[in-house]
This record gives structure tokens, sequence and C-alpha cells, in this order.
């Protein structure tokens, strides 16, 4: 259990940081946000890799 919050952690990180910068809570967002961010960050970072290594 605690490797699957670690892992939940890390997945949410850049949405919660972000949300935190800006004076949002989790609640107040209601997960759009949160949603938004975390698929531009991580959707980016698995893309750059993907052009890098298989092209």
């Amino acid at each position: 259990m605690a490797l699957l919050n670690m892992f939940f952690a890390v997945l949410f990180f850049p949405g919660d940081f972000i949300l935190k910068r800006l004076n949002i809570t989790v609640e107040q967002d209601e997960g759009i946000m949160r949603s938004f961010l975390n698929s531009i960050i991580w959707g980016g970072l698995v893309l750059g890799i993907g052009l890098k290594f298989f092209t």
C-alpha cells in the first residue's frame, strides 16, 4: 500500500505543485486543472522521450 501511495504522490506532484503555487486548493479545483496540468507535463515528458529514442 505504501508503494501505491508513493506512486500516486509522484504521479500527481506536478499538478499539486502548480496549484499550490497559484494558491488553489484541490477542493476548489475539483481535479480539472490538476488533471490537465498532469497530462500536459507527463505527456510532454513521454513524448520527448519517445521522439528521442524511437525516431
